[in-house]
């Protein structure tokens, strides 16, 4: 049975790439792990003037596919280079849209 996704498996990908999801007051926003030492680089990609705000009220008013979508783009206009093999930029889809 495939792993369920929600806001605690994304982030576990996304603490690779030394960001997390969080959510504020409806919104959400990618920010530094709290318990994590990261990079000055990725400090200065976050805190830049971009915004990190990804305008969603709710984790499950969109699907898996246009999360990763949504965050793998906010990345990168934040200047993060995603490496290839990165679980969040690949995700394989049937032509049914299911996660092969």
């Amino acid at each position: 049975m495939p792993k369920r996704f929600s806001l605690k498996s994304f982030n576990a990908e996304l603490l690779a790439l030394g960001v997390e999801l969080v959510k504020g007051e409806g919104y959400f926003y990618l920010a530094k792990p709290l318990d994590t030492d990261v990079s000055d680089d990725v400090i200065d990609k976050l805190y830049s003037s971009k915004s990190t705000s990804i305008y969603v009220y709710a984790f499950k008013h969109m699907d898996e596919q246009h999360w990763r979508d949504a965050v793998s783009s906010k990345l990168v206009e934040l200047g993060f280079d995603i490496p290839k093999d990165h679980r969040i930029r690949y995700v394989q889809r049937d032509v049914s849209g299911n996660r092969i």
